[in-house]
């Protein structure tokens, strides 16, 4: 029976990164959000800087 011949490589941060979610899910509440055009504010979804979904 032939052995198979892996190589373990490290993987770079950005490809875990990738797998594991580094960045945290955007999450849309209700409330009054700003439009990236215009500086009055809308009553709908907003996102955690302040902006519109």
């Amino acid at each position: 029976m032939k052995k198979l011949n892996f190589k373990k490589n490290k993987l770079p941060t950005k490809a875990l990164k990738n797998i594991i979610g580094g960045q945290p899910p955007e999450i849309c509440v209700e409330g009054l959000c700003f439009m990236p055009s215009s500086d009055e504010p809308v009553a709908g979804l907003i996102d955690r800087h302040g902006n519109c979904c």
